[in-house]
């Protein structure tokens, strides 16, 4: 689920792909300039109603327009592979880009004394049509009765799935449904302090995306009580350089979670418009100067590490433009991003798909050569010492299996080197013997490479360890 989660989030940052303005007119007598006539955008929501007001933290996203736009369709594609990735995962048989007009994430720790916390959590969907179970399930289920709701509950995955009206479609673990029902009935459960409804005056805001979210008291609390037993923990007469680095950042995380009130947010990216915007308020105004210096200071780094997050390979230096700003007004952080640098980022994401699904193809390609060969040891006693002695006893027939997907053009020699072991080499710790290896050209190399070792399984590991077990390999072979 914390891949949907993350889907979900990345679909509350990105903005519309918009064409480029066109070019200016001649100059013409003065006339009343043309203005774009900005749609109204609908704040009510049925999802708003089933948020529970002691929710520990709620998020709402309205992108129901976002889908339609061109940066989408670029992220979609399924040559893209990002689709697929990020939403691969979801248990409901229903597309994103027709099927849903809004979404809340709540969540809710279960805290018991002397146990520790568990996880409450539940997806609420607003629908753009009528919705039958047979819409939305992949395999046939039976229904469970849930106490406290009237409307059948089904089991997918681990939660339970309820249709409570034709286009509201609630997924929740099974000990959160019966809270999220009763959010609706105004039946709060007792002595729980409620954290107040979701900024929704915020998402009157025009744009293709607009989002809301707020954290309860008691979630703040908890998470005061985790950062003392962190401090307890970290800082002592003997800490050293390491641990007192990952407490600074544990703390300055806490300071902003605690400070922060509420989070909301609107993209709108017509033609005339060029950057994406959002806001952060804080109870306290000193935490709107402090955060903006932090968001600076991650600015460059991010963008760097983002494409190796999601499976490229990171920046070695940072882009010239810039990738956002922030600044502080009163207790709130506004933060813009130009639209050319989220369109860099979709390109950064879309490259590093591409490259993690070449690796997987190309690892494939590896255990497939590595079958071929056991049966040829088998069969001859001996390992091949070349790639072409499979090929003339028929044990590899298609040529594609020697290249790798993962580079954009392939050597002549094939894109994989072959290690000639012995039986008696390969007998000695086979599962650290290279066996064959990815080959890159000599002034690109990768970090990191896929190998397959004799045992016959393949890991992907970085260069430096790749080489001291090719060392040992050949150190085995008397090389």
């Amino acid at each position: 689920m914390a891949r949907i989660t993350l889907a979900l989030l990345l679909l509350a940052t990105a903005p519309l792909y918009a064409e480029a303005p066109p070019e200016a007119a001649p100059a013409a007598p003065a006339v009343p300039p043309v203005v774009a006539e900005i749609p109204p955008v609908e704040t009510s929501s049925p999802v708003l109603a089933y948020v529970p007001d002691a929710a520990d933290l709620a998020i709402f996203v309205r992108a129901n327009q976002l889908t339609r736009s061109a940066l989408w369709k670029k992220f979609a594609a399924p040559e893209a592979g990002l689709y697929k990735k990020y939403f691969g995962a979801l248990p409901l048989a229903i597309n994103l880009e027709d099927d849903v007009a809004a979404a809340a994430i709540v969540f809710e720790l279960a805290l018991e004394e002397g146990e520790p916390p568990g996880l409450r959590y539940a997806f609420i969907l607003e629908m753009n049509r009528d919705v039958r179970l047979g819409d939305l399930v992949k395999e046939p289920v039976q229904p469970r009765t849930v106490e406290g709701v009237k409307t059948p509950a089904y089991p997918v995955g681990n939660l339970l799935l309820v249709i409570l009206q034709p286009r509201l479609v609630v997924l929740a673990t099974d000990d959160y449904l019966a809270r999220i029902v009763r959010s609706r009935e105004g039946q709060p459960e007792a002595g729980v302090k409620a954290a107040g409804p979701l900024p929704v005056d915020a998402l009157a805001a025009p744009g293709e995306v607009t989002f809301a979210a707020r954290m309860s008291p008691a979630f703040k609390e908890s998470l005061r009580g985790e950062y003392t037993k962190m401090h307890r923990r970290t800082l002592g007469s003997d800490v050293g350089f390491e641990r007192v680095m990952e407490f600074s950042l544990y703390y300055n995380l806490c300071r902003v979670a605690l400070e922060a009130e509420s989070a909301t947010g609107s993209v709108y990216l017509p033609r005339e418009t060029d950057a994406l915007r959002a806001e952060v308020r804080f109870a306290s105004k000193a935490m709107a100067p402090f955060t903006v210096a932090v968001l600076q200071a991650m600015a460059d780094p991010l963008q760097m590490g983002l494409p190796a997050l999601f499976g490229g390979a990171p920046l070695d230096e940072p882009p010239a433009a810039l990738f956002y700003r922030a600044v502080a007004d009163g207790p709130a952080v506004k933060i813009t991003m130009p639209r050319a640098a989220m369109e860099r980022l979709v390109d950064q994401l879309v490259e590093a798909s591409r490259a993690g699904a070449g690796r997987t193809v190309s690892a494939e390609h590896l255990r497939t050569l590595g079958a071929a060969i056991q049966t040829f040891v088998t069969a001859r006693g001996r390992h091949p010492a070349t790639w072409s002695e499979l090929v003339r006893a028929a044990l590899v027939l298609d040529a594609a299996l020697f290249e790798n997907p993962a580079l954009k053009t392939h050597l002549a020699a094939g894109d994989y080197e072959l290690v000639p072991l012995t039986k008696a080499s390969a007998a000695q710790k086979p599962y650290a013997k290279v066996l064959a290896y990815e080959v890159y050209p000599k002034d690109a190399p990768p970090p990191s490479l896929n190998v397959l070792f004799a045992d016959g399984h393949v890991e992907y590991i970085e260069q430096s360890r790749f080489r001291e077990l090719y060392k040992e390999t050949l150190e085995s072979l008397g090389r």
